[in-house]
């Protein structure tokens, strides 16, 4: 997507004036800001909302933005700023779908015609920038499919597999790609069987670990990586992010929101799916994530879809204790009794405790299942 830049929407200047100081402030005296701009806000006032929202972004808050500018436009839907400051909030997170909903509802909300403009102005800019990167995507997707080819013929040349994996890692982290992080994983793996010396082929390995989230493998990966190129750039990036408290607690921040995200998908809300799909491309690993599209496709009635879901949860490896409760009840829903009566059995054999047998037990007597 090309690059966009779109300025906060702040309709007072005392907002300003505070923001200027959040943006100089230190640690203290910036918590001490957001801590008056969050009791300002207690009583729901869209402009303090939006004051509010603008001060935890410049803070680094982004996740907890989000879920303020969230709250203001279910709370207040004809806020046109809310909106666009919805839309910008979701464009820095990566939520680029999700933009040009929150573009539109600015359009069809707007009363102001400066405001109007402005919320069409950034529409238009928004879709030119979705079709530039369509094209993008599409001929990184060719240069994959061609590299593909050469490599299951026996013709790729030195360095195809290689630049394979870097066109599929651009593409798994491009919004409309089909490319999942376990493909991007699986090239890797063959690159680095063909060159185990290789380095360049190492560090594409454990970039695809991570990508992947196969912690299990990337400490192996990463002690190979240092012996054979302990300089490397990637190396360099793991041990920072791993000495940066602020970096855990992004991906805290990320994987919260990841969680919220289930609940509302549930409830059939097709945001929040759109974006649960695209977490579940990125994070395939994640059993809750997809048990969270399970469940919105059941909610819709879309009782293939859920089946494709639960069904590829149950062949898992290994499965988690809420999976199995998860897919027990959808299979007793779906009026498969065996196979509900054989994940309540599962979810019974990994509970961790007493109380998580005991909403196994419960469950089962909600669906009228027994063992």
């Amino acid at each position: 997507m090309a690059v966009l830049d779109w300025r906060w929407i702040l309709l007072g200047a005392s907002d300003n004036k505070a923001l200027d100081r959040l943006r100089r402030a230190g640690p203290s005296e910036r918590k001490a800001l957001l801590a008056s701009f969050r009791a300002d806000a207690a009583d729901s006032d869209p402009g303090r909302l939006n004051r509010l929202a603008v001060g935890q972004s410049i803070a680094g808050l982004t996740d907890l933005a989000l879920q303020t500018l969230e709250r203001l436009v279910e709370e207040h839907p004809a806020d046109t700023a809310g909106w666009l400051n919805l839309a910008a909030a979701q464009l820095s997170s990566g939520q680029f779908e999700a933009v040009g909903r929150s573009l539109e509802s600015a359009v069809a909300h707007a009363s102001e015609p400066s405001l109007r403009g402005l919320a069409e102005d950034r529409l238009v800019e928004y879709t030119r920038s979705q079709g530039q990167a369509a094209l993008g995507r599409e001929l990184l997707e060719r240069q994959a499919a061609a590299l593909y080819e050469r490599i299951e013929h026996g013709v790729a040349q030195q360095g195809d597999r290689v630049k394979l994996i870097r066109i599929l890692i651009t593409l798994v982290n491009t919004v409309g790609s089909a490319i999942t992080a376990d493909q991007v994983l699986e090239a890797a793996r063959d690159a680095h069987a063909e060159a185990p010396d290789d380095p360049a082929a190492l560090e594409l390995l454990v970039a695809g670990l991570l990508s992947a989230g196969e912690n299990s493998e990337l400490q192996n990966a990463l002690l190979q990586l240092e012996q054979r190129a302990p300089h490397s750039r990637l190396l360099e990036l793991v041990r920072s992010r791993r000495a940066d408290p602020s970096y855990q607690r992004t991906l805290d921040a990320w994987a919260e929101r990841g969680n919220r995200l289930v609940p509302r998908a549930w409830r059939g809300d097709p945001v929040a799916e759109t974006e649960l799909c695209e977490w579940v491309r990125r994070y395939p690993k994640n059993q809750n994530y997809r048990v969270g599209l399970m469940m919105a496709a059941r909610a819709r009635e879309d009782w293939q879809e859920a089946r494709r879901i639960a069904d590829g949860l149950a062949k898992e490896n290994t499965v988690e204790h809420e999976t199995h409760l998860h897919i027990a009840q959808f299979y007793a829903h779906a009026n498969d009794q065996r196979r509900a009566r054989r994940h309540f059995a599962l979810a019974w054999e990994t509970a961790r405790d007493d109380e998580d047998r005991a909403i196994v037990i419960q469950a089962m007597r909600v669906v009228g299942v027994r063992l």
